[in-house]
């Protein structure tokens, strides 16, 4: 299960379909010159979107894809690649 949550609290449905539907817009330009995101990363996005708007400081993220049986952290300062 996927859960994005600030200080315990999980992104609320509204903001979860938003940001899907901003990142469909973004891969609508991206498939012109790559493969289309996978679901992984389609959700890695949307969780860094989702931060960068609630302006987190500092986000411990887990990721992995749930096939390979691992994971790897990842931290979230802010900063988004490009600004």
């Amino acid at each position: 299960m996927t859960v994005f949550c600030i200080n315990g609290l999980p992104i609320s449905d509204a903001d979860f379909i938003r940001f899907g539907w901003q990142i469909q817009e973004m891969e609508r330009e991206v498939v012109k010159t790559h493969d289309q995101l996978s679901y992984f990363e389609i959700l890695t996005l949307l969780a860094f979107l989702y931060f960068r708007e609630e302006q987190v400081d500092l986000a411990l993220i887990e990721v992995g894809n749930w096939w390979t049986l691992w994971t790897r952290p990842m931290s979230w300062t802010g900063q988004v690649a490009g600004e």
